[in-house]
């Protein structure tokens, strides 16, 4: 291979790199201001934000099926079994319905005792 510059470094890229280096840049990007540096952190932190609201949450909604049925259990307001039954409605779905059941089951059956379970 021909290069314009000869030498060790030159095939290497060497000036390059020291270059990435002295400015703290090592993704090989060509160096930005601070507004652009702070702009791409903004970016960054959005996407933890999606992970955040695509993954923890909804793990977190299903998981607190437990507790929702201790609840749902010592509690005496009608109005609050109404509305425990509707918001976990879609988790008791999946329970039922899905290969899910036995965890499922195995999760509530930590917090209330259910009928029939072992």
């Amino acid at each position: 291979m021909a290069y314009a510059r000869s030498g060790f470094g030159a095939v290497l890229g060497w000036e390059r790199l020291v270059a990435m280096k002295a400015d703290g840049n090592w993704k090989g990007e060509n160096p930005v201001n601070d507004e652009e540096r702070a702009s791409y952190q903004k970016h960054e932190a959005g996407s933890g934000s999606l992970t955040l609201w695509f993954c923890v949450v909804p793990l977190a909604y299903v998981l607190s099926i437990g507790p929702a049925a201790w609840l749902h259990e010592k509690t005496t307001s009608a109005r609050l079994k109404v509305g425990l039954e509707t918001i976990y409605a879609p988790v008791v779905y999946l329970i039922e319905q899905t290969p899910l059941g036995p965890a499922g089951e195995w999760w509530v059956n930590q917090w209330v005792d259910l009928p029939g379970a072992n």
